[in-house]
């Protein structure tokens, strides 16, 4: 099987968490036959397959499954943006490449103008089922890590 139209999986576990199936797309799964329905799950980031790469610490992590399935096209994703980075901020978009046993980048990413998600670039997706995560490598501003600590938004000091 394909997809006839596009499909947009979501989970309300991992809110504006998004992985489009672009219309025509045919997913294998690890044993040769096509997959008819996947799952996405977060897992606490203490439970990573693996450790991180040095000095990436991920903010949020999930899998796809089932595991090891490949999609015929790149499928794009959106995942939340827990860092309150400001829109334009690049993200890395990680994967843990199970044939080779480490993780690995599969593309990169932007923060949307309105900031709520990290959105993969255009022609790039999800290369195959698998545990995935964002991270911004730059530092973010003083005043978003200050709004993040507070749990809300950025107070500016009068002058």
């Amino acid at each position: 099987g394909f997809t006839t139209r596009e499909v947009r999986a979501r989970t309300p576990a991992i809110p504006g968490l998004t992985v489009t199936i672009p219309a025509g797309t045919r997913i294998i799964g690890a044993d040769g036959n096509p997959v008819a329905q996947i799952t996405l799950t977060p897992v606490p980031v203490d439970r990573s397959p693996m450790p991180f790469p040095p000095g990436v610490t991920a903010p949020l992590l999930f899998t796809i499954q089932p595991g090891g399935a490949v999609p015929s096209k790149p499928l794009p994703i959106s995942f939340p943006n827990p860092q309150q980075a400001p829109p334009g901020t690049r993200a890395e978009l990680y994967f843990f490449d199970l044939i080779a046993g480490n993780w690995a980048v599969w593309g990169m990413g932007s923060v949307s103008p309105d900031g709520t998600a990290i959105v993969s670039d255009p022609g790039f997706g999800l290369p195959r089922f698998a545990w995935h995560f964002p991270y911004i490598r730059a530092p973010l501003p003083d005043q978003v890590r200050s709004r993040n600590a507070r749990g809300g938004r950025a107070r500016r000091s009068r002058s």
